[in-house]
């Protein structure tokens, strides 16, 4: 039984030394291993983009679901419905359409009437309107103010005054329309993935991943580069614009990481399927750096 070493950070010179060993041992041309690799590891880098419920499986279904409650979470932080509002809230609104409604939007669920203010006039001197919050009735609207309270241009999560705010940023008449600009934005979940997807399509690699990961709005942030055609020196090149915003320094280690073990998993498998000594195929020229890849 042949056991594979675990025990290594990946470097650039220990990822060539896996290419050339796994290219010969399986009768590769080492254009043809960085290739794959190169496609392999795009599958490893989705794995460990956000969002996910744990490093390494972010192409699970539950992956899916943590992307949607983000954005659950996030939307509902923004805005709020009438019924919901207190009455400081409506107050920085100041208009006296909305006052009415949100009176009637209480009754309606709550089965309660407020009756502490007689007029507009007297609500608004109780609650100053000492801040500003705007009353929207459109998902272009909500689009407009939930963009700007974003981080990365308007494509990451909120930023950190809009997560830490007291108050939201908008009311709406009712959670309709809330509702609704959720399930649209949740349909974007995958995006910062699916970059990954469109890198490994343009080098082609058909690689094996989730329908939600393969949205073509990713495809404007797709890095790749075909060089396997370069005279002793094939290279790919695979990426995202996005970079390490959304795929920190610590978890592309990781995906690096993983990548080097499965090579390391199948070069064992094959040396096993074989029957073969690891000195028998190191003197044959079929395997190179043996003690660095496995016990």
């Amino acid at each position: 039984m042949i056991k594979i070493r675990k025990d290594f950070q990946i470097d650039t010179t220990a990822l060539k030394q896996h290419l050339d060993a796994y290219s010969k041992l399986l009768g590769l041309t080492l254009a043809e291993t960085i290739k794959k690799q190169a496609g392999l590891f795009c599958v490893d880098v989705m794995k460990f983009t956000y969002p996910f419920y744990g490093a390494g499986n972010g192409l699970d279904s539950s992956a899916k679901k943590k992307g949607g409650i983000n954005i659950t979470n996030d939307v509902r932080k923004v805005f709020k419905p009438l019924h919901l509002a207190n009455a400081e809230q409506i107050g920085f609104v100041g208009r006296e359409d909305v006052f009415n409604a949100w009176k009637d939007s209480i009754f309606e669920k709550f089965g309660v009437k407020v009756t502490r203010w007689r007029t507009f006039n007297n609500f608004q001197q109780m609650n100053p309107k000492s801040s500003n919050i705007p009353f929207v009735e459109s998902k272009g609207q909500l689009n407009q103010i939930h963009t700007r309270l974003r981080r990365d241009g308007g494509r990451g999560r909120l930023q950190a005054f809009a997560r830490n705010s007291k108050n939201p940023f908008a009311i709406t008449k009712d959670d309709r329309l809330i509702d609704s600009f959720i399930r649209e934005k949740q349909r974007n979940v995958g995006i910062l993935k699916s970059s990954y997807f469109h890198s490994a399509k343009r080098i082609k690699q058909d690689i094996k991943v989730p329908s939600w990961v393969k949205q073509n709005e990713g495809s404007s942030n797709a890095i790749a580069f075909d060089g396997t055609k370069i005279p002793n020196k094939p290279t790919v090149t695979v990426g995202s614009l996005i970079g390490r915003k959304a795929l920190p320094a610590s978890l592309l280690q990781m995906a690096l990481n993983k990548r080097a073990l499965s090579m390391r998993a199948e070069m064992a498998y094959r040396i096993q399927k074989e029957k073969k000594p690891i000195w028998m195929l190191t003197a044959q020229g079929r395997l190179s750096n043996a003690t660095k890849l496995f016990l």
